[in-house]
């Protein structure tokens, strides 16, 4: 049987994640450019990398959930999580009671009613 380090295991799953953050940056360079507006490639990369682990500290895994999570970010800012105006989105992604899809889908529903009566400010 093959064996491999523990070390060569990271690398490898390292792999899949750094493709991913590929593909959201270069959605974000087209959707949402300003999110990474002045922004190295090295700095573009870790701001993703930090976006998605974020985005997985609330359970969200998929590229979708993750993505709505990021566009959230790009919105509202990205600790919006921190900020007490916005308890209302972080409640909705704490919800134990929903699966990851539902969490995220309720949070992006209350950023777009916020949107449409303008109390981002």
């Amino acid at each position: 049987m093959l064996k491999i380090s523990a070390a060569q295991f990271e690398a490898l799953k390292a792999v899949p994640r750094q493709a991913f953050i590929k593909r959201t940056i270069a959605r974000l360079e087209e959707r949402i450019p300003a999110f990474l507006n002045g922004l190295s490639p090295a700095q573009a990369n870790h701001r993703v990398d930090t976006c998605i682990a974020r985005a997985e500290s609330y359970g969200l895994t998929t590229e979708h959930q993750i993505w709505s999570f990021i566009a959230i970010q790009a919105t509202l800012g990205l600790a919006f999580d921190k900020d007490p105006k916005f308890a209302d989105v972080v409640e909705e992604l704490q919800d134990d009671d929903l699966m990851p899809d539902q969490r995220i889908d309720r949070a992006t529903v209350i950023v777009d009613e916020m949107l449409a009566e303008d109390t981002l400010r």
